[in-house]
């Protein structure tokens, strides 16, 4: 009984951390990781929606007459807080990329079709060989089993 307990908490935990690593890719951040491209159009993305939040909130500073703070640094500060947020997210999306790279063909085709790639179950079925759900349901438990265990150790 406590090992199916732990087994669940097991899952539970992976699927968070696969569902962070869908959403994340849906953010197309991981575009230049997938298809092999420099990534440099995301670092300009980037700087553009940063520079664009900081005119923003030295606007929103200056019209509130409370603050007592000086708004460009204040508008600094929260730049670099968002900054310091993105790298930390960036970082754990890598880590989990990696740690998935690291598993057997299968198990890595399963967990990159179904959660970076995006693709439908029917077609990531097909992809792993015509299976049946049931089938596709024990291989997910054990990738993320798998994963579990090498983010253990990393």
């Amino acid at each position: 009984m406590e090992k199916i307990h732990i087994q669940k908490q097991i899952t539970q935990q992976i699927k968070k951390e696969m569902l962070f690593l869908q959403r994340y890719a849906e953010e197309l951040r991981l575009h230049s990781v997938l298809y092999e491209e420099d990534g440099r159009h995301l670092q300009i993305e980037d700087e553009l929606v940063d520079y664009l939040h900081y005119t923003r909130s030295v606007l929103d500073l200056r019209n509130d007459c409370k603050q007592r703070k000086e708004p460009v640094l204040k508008a600094m500060e929260q730049r670099n807080l968002r900054h310091l947020q993105k790298q930390s997210r960036d970082h754990h999306a890598y880590q989990l990329l990696q740690t998935i790279l690291q598993l057997p063909k299968q198990e890595k085709d399963l967990l990159l079709d179904m959660y970076v790639r995006g693709l439908d179950r029917r077609i990531i079925m097909l992809h792993q060989g015509d299976i049946v759900e049931s089938t596709l349901y024990r291989r997910l438990q054990r990738a993320y089993q798998h994963v579990y265990e090498l983010l253990r150790y990393m």
